[in-house]
This record gives structure tokens, sequence and C-alpha cells, in this order.
């Protein structure tokens, strides 16, 4: 079983989210094979601050425990790390929400489970949980908190073993105005004008030299 997984999630205003969990698994016989499961748009993946093997299976990314857990057994903890590039979308309604994976199927079950989440400013609404097991019911067994920018919570049961949770939260347009248009990765578009500006100069030398640059 993992008897304790904590999870902190800090969000910055442009929607890019940096998350730290601690894990503490408990084998009664070694287990090489162990992975953990991140999201699927999860980077900068590190575990115990190195960087991690990940691979894909039954279409779930997984980070290999191997060089943490090797042949050892009983308690065993670790940390992982990743960031995930945008975790504010457009709801069903048209308005914001801060849609944040948790947990993401992991193969033993979780005696507890903690989290805190930050964001930018105060938080003016309470967040929704949704789990693989009981869906919206999950709510029932999780306690939680909001205190200025931040949502505290943890779990009052045992999550299962392969368990999934979710949140999602509200958010203003102030908070998170990208959040309405599509966030781009600029580095495609610095490139295309670079190899433009170096086109422009080889035809200015070839063709213009003699005109003003």
């Amino acid at each position: 079983a993992a008897p304790k997984v904590s999870y902190y999630a800090t969000v910055s205003a442009d929607s890019r989210c940096q998350v730290n969990m601690t894990i503490t698994v408990h084998l009664s016989e070694p287990n090489e094979g162990l992975t953990f499961p991140i999201p699927e748009e999860a980077s900068s993946i590190t575990v115990n601050g190195r960087r991690a093997s990940v691979s894909k299976k039954d279409g779930k990314r997984l980070i290999s425990l191997k060089k943490v857990v090797g042949k050892s057994t009983g308690d065993i903890t670790f940390t992982v790390s990743y960031n995930l590039p945008d975790v504010v979308h457009t709801g069903d309604l048209g308005t914001l929400e801060l849609q944040l994976p948790m947990l993401g199927g992991f193969i033993y079950p979780v005696e507890y489970f903690e989290f805190s989440v930050t964001l930018p400013t105060a938080v003016d609404a309470l967040p929704g949980f949704t789990s693989g097991y009981h869906q919206a019911g999950i709510e029932e067994y999780l306690d939680y908190r909001v205190e200025g920018n931040t949502i505290y919570g943890n779990s009052l049961a045992p999550l299962k073993d392969h368990e999934t949770l979710s949140m999602k939260l509200a958010v203003s347009e102030e908070l998170f105005p990208q959040g309405l248009t599509q966030i781009h990765d600029w580095s495609g578009c610095v490139t295309g004008m670079i190899l433009c500006g170096v086109l422009a100069l080889i035809y200015w030398l070839w063709k213009l030299r003699f005109l003003p640059l």
C-alpha cells in the first residue's frame, strides 16, 4: 500500500503549474517494476531531483521507480516533480475553469492523501472534485478548506488502488486573461523569424548589396 501521498501544486498567472509530490510506499516484498502514473502533458519530470525515466503503457505515462525502490522492502519515500503547461480551460458554460489532475491511478491503495493548491491571488470559489471510483461522490471522503490563495485538503478514508482524482475550480478572466485564447509555443515563431531574416540578408548581399540595407 501507499501509507501517505502528499500533493503540492503552485499555479502561476500564465496558467502554468508546478507540481511536487511526496509518496511513501510500503513493500512487503521487492517490486523493481513499480511505476508511478503522471499526466500526459507533464514535462520536466524528476524523481528525487533527478531526471525520470518515462514510458507509456495502456494509454498512461509511467515513471519508472526501479532506481528508487530496487530490491528494498518496508517503507520507501520518494519525491516526484513535474510541470503542467496549461491548467486553465474554458468550461461547459463558457467560463474559465482550473482543471487539475491530482492522482492518475497508482497501482496501490492510498491510505492517506493530503494536498495544497496555491493560486496567484485569493480564491473566491469552492473547488469540486471527481474520482474514478466515486465520481463527484468523492467529496464525502475529503476534507478541504480555502485560506487566502491556497486550497488545503486531505482524505477522510483510504483511497482505493488505481484511484484517479481531479479538481476543478471556477476562476476569473482577470486572473487568467489568456485562458480565453490558445496559449502558443512561441519557439517555432522565433525560429521562423530568424530564418526569414537570414534569407533577407542573403538576398540583399546577392542582389541589392549596392543599395541601402
